[in-house]
C-alpha cells in the first residue's frame, strides 16, 4: 500500500512541476524524450525540439495510436528561418529514402512532415527511429551535433505508464 501511495504522489509532483525537464540537452537525448512523447502523451501530444539561443525548432506529434503502437509525425514549422533550408532537407530526406511530405500550401503552418509507425511503445528502442529522422532533419537545419537542445512535452497527458506499473503490482 506503501507503494502505490508513493507511486500516485510521485506522479503528482512531476505532473505539479510541469513537464519542461528538459532542459540543456543534446542531440543523443532526443531517443529518451520520444519515448516519454509515446508511453506519457495522448494522441496529439508534442514534443517540441528547440534549439538554445535560436528560433530552430521542429516537433514530433503523437498522431494515433493506443497503449501498444503508435505513430508519430515529426514537423518542421514554416517559418521565416526555416524557408531556406527546405532544398537542404530534401536532398538528405532523398538520400535516406525517407517519405517527407513538404506542405505545398502556404497557409499550413508546416514545412515539411515525416510519419512513422513505432509498433511497440514500450521497447527499450521505441524513439530511436523518431531520434534517427529527428537529426536527420536537425542536419537538414543546420543545427551542429553539440547545440543545446530543450525538449517539452505539451498537450493531453497520459496515465498509461502509472496503470502499467500498478498492474505489474
Amino acid at each position: 500500500m506503501k507503494w502505490i501511495i508513493l507511486v500516485i504522489a510521485l506522479v503528482a509532483i512531476w505532473r505539479f512541476l510541469g513537464w519542461n525537464l528538459g532542459r540543456g540537452k543534446r542531440r543523443k537525448d532526443i531517443a529518451h524524450y520520444a519515448s516519454s512523447l509515446l508511453i506519457l502523451m495522448e494522441n496529439d501530444g508534442r514534443l517540441r525540439i528547440s534549439r538554445r539561443g535560436s528560433k530552430q525548432r521542429l516537433e514530433m506529434v503523437r498522431a494515433a495510436g493506443n497503449d501498444a503502437e503508435a505513430s508519430i509525425c515529426i514537423e518542421v514549422p514554416r517559418e521565416q528561418w526555416s524557408l531556406p533550408f527546405a532544398g537542404e532537407i530534401r536532398k538528405i530526406a532523398d538520400a535516406q529514402d525517407l517519405d517527407v511530405d513538404f506542405g505545398r500550401d502556404e497557409v499550413v503552418p508546416v514545412l515539411c512532415d515525416i510519419s512513422l509507425l513505432v509498433p511497440d511503445i514500450w521497447a527499450e528502442w521505441a524513439g530511436a527511429k523518431a531520434a534517427r529522422v529527428a537529426n536527420l532533419l536537425l542536419d537538414g537545419l543546420g543545427v551542429p551535433d553539440n547545440a543545446t537542445l530543450d525538449f517539452q512535452l505539451i498537450g493531453p497527458r497520459s496515465t498509461r505508464a502509472l496503470h502499467r506499473n500498478l498492474d505489474d503490482l
